[in-house]
């Protein structure tokens, strides 16, 4: 052979091409082995799926409403709305609850926003704390009824909570109990 010639392969031209031929197939069929493993043993299921403006069956509201100082606490605030896929409160109605899982209490609801209520202590979205002291006191209400383990009382459909924060013997209580709104069934 001549010096500068790249002519000098150890296989020759024909085997070569069987060679490559081998190669690729071997690499489109390892391809296939590793990409569609159990293509052929697992069945296909079908999910169903639910439109989302569609409502679970249990679905219900109730309702609530919290006053501090004879003032009324607004829910407007976008950083309350649908905080949890369950339990929660949209800007249509932002003192309703909607709940689409039956089961959950009062302090479940509260837990998805960003405030915190304890059966002594309110502590608002925008870090303002009402608590029991010496002469206020912090009082829920269900359905007209004061009830000081509201926080653990399970919300039913057409439930409505009033969180009030006053003097003991606050005289706003009845007006403060009739602006909650009524959920709608």
């Amino acid at each position: 052979m001549k010096r500068g010639t790249r002519h000098h392969h150890l296989i020759p031209e024909p085997d070569r091409k069987l060679l490559y031929t081998f190669l690729i197939i071997g690499t489109i069929l390892a391809t296939a082995v590793f990409l569609y493993p159990t293509a052929k043993s697992e069945p296909k299921v079908e999910q169903a799926s639910v439109a989302p403006t569609e409502e679970p069956a249990q679905s219900f509201t109730a309702s609530f409403v919290i006053y501090t100082n004879g003032t009324r606490r607004e829910f407007t605030d976008p950083k309350y709305h649908n905080t949890s896929g369950d339990l929660f409160i949209d800007a249509s109605s932002p003192h309703t609850i909607r709940v689409r899982e039956e089961g959950r209490v009062w302090s479940d609801f509260f837990n998805t926003l960003p405030m915190q209520v304890t059966p002594t202590c309110l502590t608002t979205g925008t870090d303002q704390q009402f608590c029991t002291n010496a002469t206020h006191l912090l009082k829920f209400f269900i359905n007209g009824t004061e009830d000081q383990n509201a926080l653990e009382q399970e919300i039913r459909a057409g439930d409505i909570l009033l969180i009030s924060y006053g003097p003991k013997n606050d005289p706003e209580i009845p007006s403060q109990l009739s602006t909650a709104p009524k959920p709608q069934l």
